[in-house]
């Protein structure tokens, strides 16, 4: 099938030729003559083949008659006709285009949904033709749409209930699980059918098991059935539990863990320590049952010295403490070693978790008759807050750092215009440029070029490099502007935009996150417990014996600082994040002392005209004064 007619006017006689062809095509390859579907992408709409030729046929204006809503079948239709174009045409440029147009024809439009992209496309276009509805309006509720499906990063979710009452439920909690015991019930036995796997694209039926709850040692006799209470309340020990009821304090009391112990372990013989007799019992050995052991989180040969430590440790309270402060909850420490080997780190049994999460959820609470909308709305406006946050991480980004997707990089403080000096303005502006690696072609240019003009005169290395400092920005601006006038393509947009100096004005922040690490001013810091103004730097610098030395080495050298201030300079098509630090003299303003720390008199300051530093060249460190003298302080460096 020839395509040409598609991109001729539509006056042509070719272009009229072209429909004509293409609907006897469309004609002979559809179930319903007179009811075809077009199957372009831009009109998703049918095609009445008794109609005259688009050429011949003026737009219709909107107007409010109802028009047919596309059935499941049409777009399958659709389909059908694509194929047979398809495999009749010979697809170049296009193919993989109309292969995905017919791919969305059979993909669900979300995970479980009914429908398919296709023919939520059909739908939504016989809408907005049949209201009128403009282009930019269309667009607008199309994105709102999208931000309102289900997304593939389901958030974690506990439901829960609220009981009213002045008491616990005790063993009439059942009555509010049973609910869950039916559909757990039901997902064992019969399961969750029409259950999308995104993965394999494919309906299961999803099954499930309760492996073990999660509660708190109260409601383990609800659920359970045990007995939590009294001289046998152990779920280990049972009827072997060491009990003894205090009667001046009236509470139970549960001690004698030296029968943990080793046979020969010499607490078991000391009388005046503990209760004033030897102990030559044994400990009852717990239920058997089939250990599961996760060897890539738990450390399986320190559990045996581990559980021997808690006894001890439980042995030396029982020698300090009263009687009455060993209640169930001490004695259940002896089996927490025991809970590690049969279901792993503590963390996947324990309640701290629920607990923490219960106690924000009643923090929801402000009106006392209601908790259960107050607890709702709360919840909501945390998803919704979240929702923009996820919104700024992935829109909301800086120009001029690194890209990282595993961690965010932006201003954690509000932003305030300031105005700089030129001197300001060119310091700033020459690190971006010493800095910045597709600059760094035309640095080795102007280094040669000021060696061939003073070529045969005795300049040292340290002149030479404070002449390029002081004339370089100009020179590759005038070089910038030669090379685009000659090759206006052979510029990159990066080394146009930077070659002209930034503007005077300039963002200022308190806080920025640099690749997750928060870094603050020293005004900032100054007022707040913790510190983040602290920063070091790996550079390389040139360094001779003295002044007249001819032969400098360049070499590594690591300077520590604070942040004074925290720049965005605006070089319009981008910005460039800097530092402005305080640098520490490195002559008298560092030193290391016998026990291998390193100190700086941060009063000392040096390198003034190198205050600026980007963002992603430094490394946070923290400042400690020392004890020995307070004029100095301890670096300690940061394990991020």
């Amino acid at each position: 099938m020839d395509k040409s007619w598609i991109f001729k006017d539509r006056d042509t006689l070719d272009y009229e030729i072209g429909v004509e062809e293409f609907l006897i095509f469309a004609e002979e390859n559809a179930s319903d003559p007179k009811r075809i579907p077009c199957p372009w992408s831009a009109s998703r709409s049918s095609v009445n083949r008794n109609a005259p030729t688009p050429a011949s046929t003026p737009a219709p204006a909107p107007t409010s008659a109802r028009a047919p809503i596309p059935s499941p079948g049409l777009a399958s239709e659709t389909v059908n006709i694509c194929d047979a174009a398809y495999n009749s045409s010979e697809y170049n440029n296009e193919s993989y285009q109309f292969r995905r147009f017919v791919a969305d024809a059979e993909q669900p439009l979300y995970e479980g949904s009914e429908c398919t992209k296709l023919e939520s496309m059909l739908k939504l276009h016989n809408w907005k033709a049949r209201f009128g509805i403009s282009d930019s309006a269309f667009n607008d509720l199309l994105s709102t749409v999208g931000s309102l499906l289900p997304k593939d990063n389901t958030k974690f979710l506990m439901l829960t209930i609220l009981v009213s009452g002045p008491h616990e439920l005790g063993n009439d909690v059942d009555v509010y699980l049973q609910p869950l015991i039916d559909d757990l019930k039901k997902l064992w036995e019969e399961g969750e059918p029409n259950v999308y796997d995104v993965y394999t694209k494919s309906y299961f039926t999803l099954k499930a098991i309760l492996l073990w709850t999660i509660n708190d040692f109260p409601a383990y006799g609800n659920l359970s059935g045990c007995v939590n209470k009294g001289y046998m309340c152990c779920p280990v020990c049972a009827d072997d539990t060491t009990a003894k009821y205090l009667s001046h304090s009236r509470k139970m009391c549960y001690q004698g863990h030296r029968r943990y112990l080793a046979r020969n372990h010499p607490y078991r013989k000391q009388k005046a320590a503990f209760n004033g007799q030897q102990e030559l019992g044994q400990a009852r050995q717990p239920l058997s049952g089939e250990e599961v052991l996760l060897y890539k989180v738990v450390d399986v040969s320190k559990l045996d010295k581990l559980q021997s430590d808690v006894i001890v440790t439980l042995c030396e309270l029982e020698k300090i403490f009263p009687a009455s402060f060993f209640d169930i909850m001490i004695h259940l420490i002896v089996y927490l070693v025991r809970e590690l080997r049969l279901c792993g780190p503590v963390f996947y049994i324990w309640m701290y978790a629920f607990e923490r999460f219960n106690k924000v959820l009643k923090s929801y609470v402000r009106n006392r008759y209601y908790p259960e909308g107050c607890i709702a709305e709360c919840y909501l406006e945390d998803e919704s807050v979240e929702f923009c946050q996820e919104f700024v991480k992935q829109a909301c980004t800086t120009a001029g750092l690194r890209k990282d997707e595993g961690k965010l990089s932006g201003p954690l403080s509000v932003v305030t215009m300031k105005s700089i000096k030129e001197k300001e303005r060119d310091e700033a502006h020459l690190h971006v440029l010493l800095n910045n690696i597709e600059v760094h072609p035309y640095i080795l240019m102007h280094k040669e070029y000021l060696e061939g003009i003073h070529q045969g005169k005795k300049k040292s290395v340290h002149w030479l490099l404070r002449e390029h400092n002081r004339l370089f920005a100009d020179w590759f601006l005038e070089k910038v502007s030669s090379e685009m006038e000659e090759n206006p393509g052979g510029v990159s947009e990066t080394i146009r935009w930077i070659a002209g100096k930034p503007s005077f004005s300039v963002l200022t922040y308190e806080a920025y996150l640099v690749d997750g690490v928060r870094y603050f001013t020293k005004e900032r810091d100054s007022v707040r417990v913790i510190q983040n103004s602290g920063v070091s730097l790996v550079a390389k610098t040139v360094q001779g014996s003295s002044a007249k030395d001819l032969n400098p080495v360049e070499s590594d050298l690591i300077f520590y600082g604070v942040i004074l201030e925290i720049w965005d300079l605006d070089y319009h098509a981008f910005k460039a994040p800097l530092f402005l630090c305080n640098w520490e003299d490195n002559d008298k303003g560092i030193k290391v002392d016998d026990l291998g720390f390193t100190l700086v008199d941060l009063s000392r300051q040096g390198h003034k005209r190198d205050k600026y530093v980007s963002m992603d060249q430094v490394k946070q460190v923290y400042y400690i004064e020392d004890p020995m003298d307070a004029k100095w302080s301890v670096v300690l460096t940061s394990t991020t």
